[in-house]
């Protein structure tokens, strides 16, 4: 089997499931190919989102996804830009500056 017939099985299983009607599937993938792109466009029985982020923090150790030496853990807004942390600006919710 190969991935999109791992995708295909998943969102039949997920269409056989109740009260969807609200619901929002958010696909992810770490690739984009016309097989994947196939399987996904054939949904129709809820809404979803289909994100490709190739970057994988098992592939890209030491650089964004996965934890960075530029990386500021929590710590206040004033302290980050002192330590000119990456995107001292926007703290994730939990005060983390990637």
């Amino acid at each position: 089997m190969d991935r999109h017939d791992f995708l295909e099985f998943l969102i039949s299983t997920i269409e056989k499931q109740s009260h969807l009607e609200n619901a929002l599937l958010v696909i992810s993938t770490d690739i984009s190919n016309n097989e994947v792109e196939q399987v996904i466009s054939k949904i129709e029985f809820m809404n979803y989102v289909h994100i490709v982020f190739p970057n994988t923090a098992a592939f890209y150790y030491g650089e964004f996804p996965a934890t960075t030496p530029n990386d500021c853990f929590p710590m206040k807004p004033d302290e980050a830009k002192a330590k000119k942390c990456i995107n001292y600006q926007w703290p994730d919710t939990f005060g983390n500056y990637r």
